[in-house]
């Protein structure tokens, strides 16, 4: 009823308005629903009904999947697998107590850590 008002031009101006007091709707939100609909119809340009709740699936899709995958990363993390290099360096390099490291300390802590990158052994 207001799409077909609001398309004749003698009873446009303030179409909206009259069925809106009729129907007891704000006439802005009738505007927007009518707006849709035109949308919808493809009588105007913008994003139809059916793409905004695919672009809304897609987003909580994605969202979904981040939260997966940083799941993922932490037990990677913390069943050893892969480890950033900053943190292998530092708990290698980084004494607990203060000593210097000799020869074969550095070695076993290498291999400790990363053992596929040591490729020569220091005795």
């Amino acid at each position: 009823m207001a799409v077909d008002l609001r398309r004749d031009p003698a009873t446009r101006s303030g179409a909206l308005r009259r069925v809106g007091d009729q129907l007891g709707i704000n006439a802005e939100t009738l505007r927007n629903w009518v707006s849709q609909a035109e949308i919808d119809a493809g009588e105007r340009g913008g994003t139809t009904t059916a793409e905004t709740r695919r672009i809304t699936e897609l987003e909580r899709e994605v969202k979904e999947l981040r939260r997966a995958n940083d799941i993922l990363k932490t037990a990677a993390f913390r069943r050893g697998g892969a480890r950033p290099q900053d943190q292998v360096t530092t708990a290698v390099l980084d004494p607990p107590c203060n000593q210097p490291l000799s020869a074969h300390r550095v070695r076993d802590r290498l291999l400790r850590h990363s053992p596929a990158r040591v490729t020569q052994v220091v005795d």
